[in-house]
Protein backbone atom coordinates (compact mmCIF):
# COMPACT_ATOMS: atom_id res chain seq x y z
CA UNK A 1 0.00 0.00 0.00
CA UNK A 2 1.81 3.53 -1.19
CA UNK A 3 2.50 6.17 1.82
CA UNK A 4 -0.35 8.92 1.80
CA UNK A 5 1.57 11.84 1.07
CA UNK A 6 0.39 14.93 3.16
CA UNK A 7 0.70 13.57 6.96
CA UNK A 8 1.98 9.73 8.66
CA UNK A 9 -0.91 6.98 9.44
CA UNK A 10 -2.81 8.16 12.50
CA UNK A 11 -1.81 4.62 14.60
CA UNK A 12 2.07 5.19 14.36
CA UNK A 13 3.30 2.60 11.67
CA UNK A 14 4.46 2.92 8.20
CA UNK A 15 5.88 0.60 5.86
CA UNK A 16 7.46 0.39 2.39
CA UNK A 17 9.28 -1.66 0.30
CA UNK A 18 12.52 -0.93 -1.92
CA UNK A 19 14.10 -3.14 -4.43
CA UNK A 20 17.34 -2.99 -3.90
CA UNK A 21 20.34 -4.90 -2.30
CA UNK A 22 21.50 -3.35 0.64
CA UNK A 23 25.86 -2.30 0.81
CA UNK A 24 27.90 -2.05 3.69
CA UNK A 25 29.29 1.03 5.53
CA UNK A 26 32.57 0.00 3.74
CA UNK A 27 31.16 0.01 0.59
CA UNK A 28 32.00 2.90 -2.42
CA UNK A 29 30.28 6.26 -2.34
CA UNK A 30 28.31 5.75 -5.36
CA UNK A 31 26.82 1.82 -3.72
CA UNK A 32 25.96 3.93 -0.67
CA UNK A 33 24.58 6.75 -2.76
CA UNK A 34 22.34 4.24 -5.00
CA UNK A 35 20.93 2.79 -1.31
CA UNK A 36 20.15 6.99 -0.49
CA UNK A 37 18.76 7.88 -3.56
CA UNK A 38 16.39 4.35 -4.10
CA UNK A 39 15.33 5.43 -0.48
CA UNK A 40 14.53 9.44 -1.58
CA UNK A 41 12.47 8.02 -4.10
CA UNK A 42 10.18 7.18 -2.07
CA UNK A 43 10.35 9.37 0.69
CA UNK A 44 10.78 12.81 -0.96
CA UNK A 45 7.42 13.06 -2.21
CA UNK A 46 6.42 12.85 1.69
CA UNK A 47 4.57 16.44 3.02
CA UNK A 48 5.65 15.36 6.60
CA UNK A 49 8.85 14.64 8.39
CA UNK A 50 8.87 12.81 11.65
CA UNK A 51 10.39 14.41 14.56
CA UNK A 52 10.08 12.80 17.78
CA UNK A 53 11.47 9.03 18.49
CA UNK A 54 10.89 6.33 16.39
CA UNK A 55 11.72 2.26 15.96
CA UNK A 56 13.14 1.19 12.59
CA UNK A 57 13.06 -2.59 11.47
CA UNK A 58 14.53 -3.32 8.20
CA UNK A 59 13.70 -7.14 6.87
CA UNK A 60 15.73 -8.28 3.78
CA UNK A 61 14.60 -10.68 1.49
CA UNK A 62 17.69 -12.12 0.01
CA UNK A 63 17.70 -15.97 -1.37
CA UNK A 64 19.81 -18.53 0.63
CA UNK A 65 22.14 -19.73 -1.46
CA UNK A 66 23.54 -16.19 -2.17
CA UNK A 67 23.82 -15.80 1.46
CA UNK A 68 25.86 -18.58 2.41
CA UNK A 69 27.45 -19.73 -0.50
CA UNK A 70 28.97 -16.50 -1.77
CA UNK A 71 30.77 -13.59 -0.04
CA UNK A 72 28.53 -11.12 -2.43
CA UNK A 73 26.08 -9.98 0.63
CA UNK A 74 27.22 -8.07 3.55
CA UNK A 75 26.40 -9.00 7.38
CA UNK A 76 23.34 -7.50 8.55
CA UNK A 77 24.94 -5.58 10.88
CA UNK A 78 26.88 -3.88 8.94
CA UNK A 79 24.18 -2.48 6.11
CA UNK A 80 22.27 -0.27 9.25
CA UNK A 81 24.16 3.01 9.17
CA UNK A 82 23.66 3.53 4.88
CA UNK A 83 19.79 3.23 5.20
CA UNK A 84 19.58 5.38 8.35
CA UNK A 85 21.65 7.73 6.37
CA UNK A 86 19.46 7.77 3.26
CA UNK A 87 16.38 8.16 6.12
CA UNK A 88 17.54 11.50 7.17
CA UNK A 89 17.55 15.05 5.65
CA UNK A 90 15.47 17.48 4.28
CA UNK A 91 13.91 15.05 1.71
CA UNK A 92 13.96 11.82 4.04
CA UNK A 93 11.63 10.70 6.80
CA UNK A 94 13.82 11.74 9.43
CA UNK A 95 15.49 14.94 10.86
CA UNK A 96 18.71 12.97 12.03
CA UNK A 97 19.13 8.95 13.25
CA UNK A 98 19.57 10.39 17.42
CA UNK A 99 15.61 9.92 16.71
CA UNK A 100 15.80 6.84 16.52
CA UNK A 101 15.82 4.57 19.84
CA UNK A 102 15.82 0.82 18.31
CA UNK A 103 16.81 -0.86 15.13
CA UNK A 104 16.28 -4.60 13.83
CA UNK A 105 17.59 -5.40 10.78
CA UNK A 106 16.98 -9.46 9.58
CA UNK A 107 17.51 -11.29 6.21
CA UNK A 108 14.76 -14.10 5.18
CA UNK A 109 14.98 -16.48 2.50
CA UNK A 110 12.97 -16.64 -0.32
CA UNK A 111 13.38 -17.87 -3.77
CA UNK A 112 13.95 -14.72 -6.33
CA UNK A 113 17.10 -13.75 -7.69
CA UNK A 114 16.66 -10.18 -7.06
CA UNK A 115 16.22 -8.60 -3.31
CA UNK A 116 14.23 -6.48 -1.80
CA UNK A 117 13.75 -4.51 1.55
CA UNK A 118 10.96 -4.12 3.60
CA UNK A 119 11.53 -0.47 6.45
CA UNK A 120 8.53 -0.45 9.01
CA UNK A 121 8.81 2.38 11.63
CA UNK A 122 7.42 2.69 14.31
CA UNK A 123 6.83 6.54 15.64
CA UNK A 124 4.27 8.51 17.81
CA UNK A 125 1.57 9.79 15.84
CA UNK A 126 1.75 13.27 16.94
CA UNK A 127 5.44 13.79 16.48
CA UNK A 128 5.54 15.43 12.74
CA UNK A 129 5.71 18.86 10.84
CA UNK A 130 5.29 19.87 7.26
CA UNK A 131 8.36 19.79 5.33
CA UNK A 132 6.82 22.68 3.44
CA UNK A 133 9.02 26.18 4.71
CA UNK A 134 10.80 24.34 7.94
CA UNK A 135 13.41 26.12 9.51
CA UNK A 136 15.16 25.19 12.96
CA UNK A 137 15.46 28.41 15.31
CA UNK A 138 18.58 27.91 17.46
CA UNK A 139 18.70 29.21 20.84
CA UNK A 140 21.25 29.13 23.57
CA UNK A 141 23.62 26.17 24.01
CA UNK A 142 23.24 25.16 20.62
CA UNK A 143 19.43 23.61 20.67
CA UNK A 144 17.55 24.03 17.81
CA UNK A 145 13.67 23.94 17.96
CA UNK A 146 12.05 23.09 14.36
CA UNK A 147 9.04 25.46 13.43
CA UNK A 148 7.16 25.91 10.34
CA UNK A 149 8.28 29.27 8.67
CA UNK A 150 5.42 30.22 6.73
CA UNK A 151 3.26 30.80 10.75
CA UNK A 152 2.24 34.86 10.95
CA UNK A 153 4.80 36.24 12.42
CA UNK A 154 2.70 36.93 15.37
CA UNK A 155 2.11 33.66 15.95
CA UNK A 156 5.55 32.61 15.34
CA UNK A 157 6.77 35.76 18.03
CA UNK A 158 4.43 34.24 20.56
CA UNK A 159 5.65 30.64 19.87
CA UNK A 160 9.28 31.28 19.97
CA UNK A 161 8.70 33.72 23.19
CA UNK A 162 7.10 30.88 25.18
CA UNK A 163 9.86 28.48 23.82
CA UNK A 164 12.68 30.63 25.12
CA UNK A 165 10.87 31.24 28.54
CA UNK A 166 10.33 27.77 28.61
CA UNK A 167 14.10 26.51 28.77
CA UNK A 168 15.24 29.39 30.98
CA UNK A 169 12.58 28.24 33.24
CA UNK A 170 14.20 24.78 32.82
CA UNK A 171 17.41 25.83 33.08
CA UNK A 172 16.75 27.37 36.81
CA UNK A 173 14.88 24.45 37.75
CA UNK A 174 17.94 22.41 36.82
CA UNK A 175 20.19 24.44 38.47
CA UNK A 176 18.18 24.18 41.67
CA UNK A 177 17.52 20.69 42.03
CA UNK A 178 19.89 19.01 39.97
CA UNK A 179 17.49 16.55 38.42
CA UNK A 180 17.48 16.92 34.63
CA UNK A 181 14.32 14.87 34.14
CA UNK A 182 12.33 16.63 36.81
CA UNK A 183 12.73 19.78 35.08
CA UNK A 184 12.48 18.45 31.45
CA UNK A 185 8.77 18.42 32.36
CA UNK A 186 8.97 22.53 31.66
CA UNK A 187 10.39 21.91 28.34
CA UNK A 188 7.69 22.02 25.40
CA UNK A 189 6.22 18.27 24.05
CA UNK A 190 8.23 19.21 20.96
CA UNK A 191 12.04 17.83 21.09
CA UNK A 192 14.92 20.24 20.70
CA UNK A 193 18.03 19.09 18.31
CA UNK A 194 21.46 20.31 18.76
CA UNK A 195 22.71 22.08 15.65
CA UNK A 196 25.52 19.26 15.40
CA UNK A 197 22.50 17.03 14.33
CA UNK A 198 21.09 18.83 12.13
CA UNK A 199 22.11 19.10 8.25
CA UNK A 200 21.05 20.52 5.29
CA UNK A 201 17.58 22.24 6.84
CA UNK A 202 18.10 26.19 7.02
CA UNK A 203 18.60 27.10 10.76
CA UNK A 204 18.71 30.45 12.20
CA UNK A 205 19.30 31.80 15.41
CA UNK A 206 16.85 33.39 17.88
CA UNK A 207 17.91 37.24 17.43
CA UNK A 208 18.33 36.77 13.48
CA UNK A 209 14.63 35.48 12.98
CA UNK A 210 13.70 38.62 14.82
CA UNK A 211 15.28 40.32 13.22
CA UNK A 212 13.88 39.10 10.01
CA UNK A 213 10.27 39.63 11.80
CA UNK A 214 10.90 43.52 12.68
CA UNK A 215 11.69 43.99 9.28
CA UNK A 216 8.82 42.61 7.73
CA UNK A 217 6.14 44.55 9.93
Amino acid sequence: MPLAEDKPPTYGDLEFALLLAPVSQQATSEAKSAVTNAILAVTHSLEYILTGDVQIEFEWLIHEKLRYESDAAPDVDNVIKPLLDGLCGPNGLLIDDCQVQAVTCYWVDWTREDQQLIVRVKFMPDDWLKKKDLIFIQFPKGLCFPINRNLPDDTLKTILGSVEMMLHRRDQLQAISGDYYFSKMLLPIQRFFHRTRIHNFPVLKIDEIREQMSKSV
